[in-house]
């Protein structure tokens, strides 16, 4: 596209959107299909309990922790490492056998390779083949191929709100055909989604696409259905310190809300330590709500989500239920309105319906056990709580420094200068300087910050931490330590050996 908009914070004029949108729309054939006002009139003809936003209110209003599951598979397990779901039926016995068995509040449709990649001739040839074979040869649901008929057969199987997990740099067109067919949410982020999920993705290039996705979600909710996004939090899934995690989070929700989105969920990602968790969910909380009030963003609504561990899982189903649980009792401890919902069957591929429900169950039993329940405060959550604020404050102020106010023009020059950094991410743009380790207790500490912006004192209490582990375990602080750690909840302990 030649005249693309700015790449700045500012709200999208409808010139800039609609020029923007031809082209999306004219992308492949289904694109054709999404007319704005009879999206609107059919959403009209939905209830409200089926829509994400809905639902996290409410929640949010109530105190309660709602769960979704995180990916979705109908196959044996000696297929599940290699494929997903590419028939609708198919996939909608999946879902109802997750909502029913498994008792999900919201219901996650995970898109193939091709679909990411918008690859959509690949797509329709994986949905042909499978069609042929009788069997799913595309590893997700190719919302874009099947387009608003074939997505509302999904909408009007099921009765929990419909969440598009993507992944992608560019879910432009797969947002107009879900949004347009009873999709109300979607984990999003314009700088998150290189950093987790990509090797040479153009940052500019991504947050333009997300911030399409949040323009055309603001029309939506303008237009009578509420758009939620899930601002993505499990970055490089691997030891992430929860101040590059809010970090990122709070800078890209407020990208979203520039455009209008009033519905945000930033998502924490669990460290596996009771108390830095929950203080992580705490600050996060805080610091959402008082960035967006800064940024004259105070009617958006902020609700929090929880990811269970994205590290390396056990390969022992007990063990594997024993960190689900753990994770679960973080989430709800430490106030998260959404818990997205591993199984114990991470370790070997995609996890089968059937073990999503298991593991939906197992959390809900938490959920409810807890439900009553408040995490005292202490000396170590309030220390843990400061550190992890004050270097969040830190790194986003820095970033709103370097661009003059505007945060998407200070993340472009904080990535350049590793202001903006995260361990172990594929993303070659990235300065991948910093590297995590784990304190005695199993916090999750900066063996090196790299060029992050931390006040001296969080250095120096992050080095004061590891040390102490040094001292207790023999050994020095070296990226051995690192290694051992990010294995070590695979084998059924926080701390690496």
């Amino acid at each position: 596209m030649k005249d693309q908009p700015d790449l700045r914070m500012h709200r999208w004029s409808d010139e800039e959107f609609q020029a923007m949108r031809r082209e999306v729309l004219g992308t492949w054939p289904t694109g054709r299909e999404v007319h704005l006002d009879e999206a609107v009139a059919y959403l009209r003809t939905l209830p409200p309990h089926q829509n994400q936003a809905w639902v996290l209110k409410q929640a949010l209003t109530e105190g309660r922790t709602v769960m979704q599951p995180g990916s979705l598979s109908d196959l044996p397990r000696k297929q599940a490492a290699r494929a997903g779901i590419a028939l609708i039926d198919e996939w909608i016995k999946v879902l109802l056998e997750v909502q029913n068995d498994g008792q999900a509040d919201a219901l996650p449709t995970n898109l193939d390779t091709h679909t990411r990649e918008n690859n959509y001739q690949m797509a329709e040839l994986g949905i042909e083949e499978s069609r042929r074979e009788g069997s799913n040869m595309i590893n997700g649901f190719p919302v874009a191929n099947y387009g608003i008929q074939g997505c509302r057969r999904v909408r009007e199987a099921v009765d929990r709100p419909l969440v598009v997990r993507s992944g992608a740099a560019d879910s432009r067109l797969v947002m107009e055909v879900a949004w347009a067919s009873g999709f109300s949410d979607v984990p999003c982020g314009g700088i998150i989604m290189p950093t987790s999920h990509h090797k040479n993705v153009a940052l500019a290039d991504s947050i333009r696409n997300w911030q399409y996705v949040a323009r055309l979600g603001a029309w939506y909710t303008e237009h009578g259905w509420p758009i939620n996004h899930e601002v993505y939090g499990g970055l490089s899934g691997t030891l992430i310190p929860p101040s590059i995690c809010l970090s990122y989070i709070i800078i890209d929700s407020l990208i979203q809300a520039a455009q209008g989105i009033k519905f945000v969920s930033p998502g924490y990602t669990a460290t596996g330590n009771l108390i830095q968790d929950v203080a992580g969910v705490r600050v996060l909380k805080r610091l959402a709500g008082e960035y967006m009030a800064r940024f004259d963003f105070a009617d958006v609504t902020v609700s929090t989500t929880f990811y269970q561990w994205t590290g390396a899982f056990p390969h022992d189903p007990a063990r594997s239920y024993a960190l689900i649980c753990w994770n679960s009792m973080a989430a709800v401890l430490g106030g998260a309105t959404q818990v997205i919902v591993k199984s114990v069957q991470e370790a070997t591929g995609l996890p089968t319906a059937q073990a999503n429900a298991q593991a939906l169950r197992a959390t809900k039993a938490v959920i409810t056990m807890l439900c009553n329940q408040k995490f005292p405060d202490s000396p170590e959550l309030a220390e843990e709580m400061h550190y992890i604020e004050i270097e969040t404050r830190a790194i986003v102020n820095r970033v709103i420094e370097l661009g003059d106010g505007d945060v998407v023009v200070g993340a472009a020059k904080a990535f350049e200068s590793g202001v903006l950094d995260c361990p172990f991410s594929c993303w070659l743009p990235i300065a991948n300087k910093v590297m995590p380790a784990r304190d005695a207790k199993g916090a999750i500490r900066f063996l090196d910050h790299g060029n992050l912006p931390l006040p001296a004192e969080a250095v120096k209490f992050h080095q004061s931490q590891l040390e102490i582990r040094s001292r207790l375990s023999g050994k020095p602080l070296d990226f051995d330590l690192t290694q051992a750690d990010v294995v070590a909840a695979s084998e059924g302990r926080l701390i690496g050996r």
